[in-house]
């Protein structure tokens, strides 16, 4: 069983939201599903613990939740990063050029 990618577990104070197998559709209460649809989440398991009976505060504990999950960058998405010089291949020229101490 495959889950749906790229969103990794949702987890935000009183509105937790999982991946759920592909065609499971958003699976929860019918507010948190036309938002997370408008997010462009196809499958999702959601479930909420505490305060939820007041639409606003649960609506913006789901948005806090997908601002969240859109914040984590995948390794797909990580900029490319060439290695650094090693100091005797970054210094090498200026060494091979000084002439040294010369000792009386």
């Amino acid at each position: 069983m495959q889950l749906s990618s790229p969103y990794p577990c949702l987890r935000f104070r009183c509105c937790p939201s999982y991946p759920a197998p592909r065609g499971t559709h958003i699976v929860g209460a019918p507010a948190s599903k036309k938002l997370i649809a408008f997010a462009g989440i196809k499958d999702c398991f959601t479930c909420s613990t505490g305060h939820t009976r007041t639409k606003g505060n649960f609506l913006k504990a789901t948005f806090n939740a997908l601002q969240a999950t859109y914040g984590y960058l995948t390794p797909d998405l990580w900029m490319e990063q060439l290695p650094a010089q090693s100091p005797m291949q970054q210094w090498s020229d200026f060494l091979a050029a000084s002439k040294g101490i010369k000792m009386q």
